[in-house]
């Protein structure tokens, strides 16, 4: 039935409704009632298809039209599903998108995994827009963090190079920058409307003036994964609801850490980055990209707060540098600052069954607010790629799919159907890592020894190596200097 036929028969419906007599019973009120009277009558009734008509968020169902003088139109009313809203929000992305030819062949894309995902895992959305709009299938290279350079230089040197290679932090910026393994993209990003150099993200993997990222989103680096079956049964305040209300900060996290290790005889806080968080957390990375320089911020105050808290847990025999996320299912630790991909991966089962929840790693009040490690998700244009056009388009696929990605996040968790405090959390992580993020570039040091020495300074205190942060800064200062120095000049005068 057209439109116009749809809309007569919804009419007509709410007009037996509102009349409250149906067609030939007592005198006609109306001319439609009279033609109604004259029509045909069969021995045999028969019944339409339903007619449905879509308006907004609603899908509004006319009961079947039939020849029975007793039948009542009935109007229903239906939610549309999850993904039937899903769906046009993807054909609305699809609309932005640049009406181009891609005809050169596949995609590729390197992917920074430990296992391929299993055959019938769903495409990612951006994939799914991507191949639907353009017809260009995806090929997906699979290789470890540790073997990811070694992947893309043998790839390249075989003319087989990737042509996109994840952000997923900062850990290969400015190593991917100083060792030509990527292309600058500033002369690129501003046909396809992707974020410029002076972006707030983009402008994170500027490099010696030039432009090396393809900034998507940010995301939080860290999450602080804790135990509510361990947070009921000692009684403890929810730290979501603290969070949610604003009283997440030092003394609430120390406070409950306390209280665990008090009634539990077990450890409050604890993880391998840990560290690493909590000083981000504060509201300063140690290394930093700013202006296209690498920055220190050793002799920063937040970090210096950040570092007395870490070494106050240990002395106080509440923290333990060392054991995954994973042990807070069990009780064994309290809380567990961790990478964001836990979500999804090590402990998503647990979350979605509401044995785990997730809050920021907590600041300290006096730094002025929450603040989230973040890093950016997006791409960057790998030197030997050879279907340009379609990597850009494939990053812009993404950055329209933003937030339709993250709503699945939620949807695949039961959130917030099943527990709304949980996608409350996440939802607000997820902003201030767009509008209070705190960016480090601690792991992509172009040699593999600044790395390993950051690390290990900023750990000192949790594993009770240094008195104090001054006197883990005070041998680490020179070294670090002249670390920084070599990276944004490759000639310096010496330490």
């Amino acid at each position: 039935m057209r439109p116009s036929k749809r809309l007569l028969a919804l009419s007509a419906a709410l007009c037996l409704i509102l009349g409250g007599c149906a067609p030939g019973s007592g005198e006609s009120s109306s001319e439609a009632e009279k033609a109604a009277d004259t029509s045909p009558q069969t021995s045999v009734q028969t019944e339409a298809p339903a007619e449905t008509v879509t308006s907004g968020s609603e899908t509004v169902t006319s009961a079947p039209e039939t020849d029975s003088a007793d039948t009542t139109a009935e109007l229903i009313v239906t939610e549309p599903t999850y993904e039937e809203l899903r769906m046009r929000k993807v054909n609305a992305a699809a609309d932005l998108l640049p009406e181009k030819e891609l005809s050169n062949g596949s995609l590729r894309l390197l992917e920074v995994s430990q296992t391929s995902p299993a055959a019938n895992a769903p495409q990612p959305v951006a994939e799914e827009l991507f191949t639907a709009k353009y017809g260009v299938p995806v090929e997906h290279i699979y290789t470890d963090c540790n073997g990811r350079f070694d992947m893309l230089a043998s790839l390249s040197l075989s003319g087989k190079s990737p042509d996109l290679f994840p952000i997923n932090g900062t850990d290969a910026f400015p190593i991917g920058a100083v060792k030509d393994m990527f292309r600058p993209v500033g002369d690129l990003v501003g046909e396809y409307g992707l974020p410029p150099a002076e972006d707030s993200l983009a402008c994170n993997f500027v490099f010696d003036g030039i432009l090396y990222g393809i900034a998507v989103e940010a995301e939080p680096k860290y999450l602080c994964y804790y135990g509510t079956e361990s947070v009921s049964s000692a009684g403890l305040d929810d730290p979501a609801r603290l969070f949610l209300g604003g009283r997440w900060d030092y003394n609430a996290f120390e406070r409950l850490c306390s209280e665990y290790c008090q009634q539990s005889g077990r450890i409050g806080l604890g993880g391998y980055d840990y560290p690493q968080a909590l000083t981000e957390a504060g509201g300063k990375a140690l290394l930093s990209v700013r202006d296209g320089l690498v920055v220190s911020e050793l002799e920063s105050s937040r970090i210096a707060d950040a570092q007395d808290l870490i070494l106050s847990l240990k002395q106080k025999g509440l923290s333990y540098n060392g054991l995954d996320e994973t042990f807070v299912s069990g009780g064994q630790l309290l809380f567990c600052p961790a990478g964001y991909s836990a979500v999804t991966g090590s402990l998503a089962a647990d979350i979605a069954d509401s044995k785990i929840g997730a809050v920021p790693v907590p600041s300290p009040e006096s730094a002025g607010g929450q603040y989230m490690p973040a890093e950016v998700r997006g791409y960057y244009l790998c030197a030997a790629s050879q279907n340009e056009d379609a990597a850009l388009i494939y990053a812009l696929c993404d950055k329209l799919t933003a937030d339709i990605r993250f709503e699945d996040l939620l949807h695949d968790l039961g959130a917030p159907d099943k527990n709304a405090d949980l996608a409350d959390c996440l939802t607000e992580c997820r902003r201030l890592a767009n509008e209070a993020p705190v960016f480090g570039c601690t792991g992509g040091m172009p040699a593999e020894e600044i790395n390993m020495m950051t690390g290990q300074l900023l750990s000192m205190t949790a594993s009770g190596n240094a008195a104090n942060w001054a006197e883990a800064v005070a041998a680490a200062r020179t070294q670090l200097e002249y670390a920084v120095a070599l990276v944004n000049d490759t000639e310096p005068a010496g330490p």
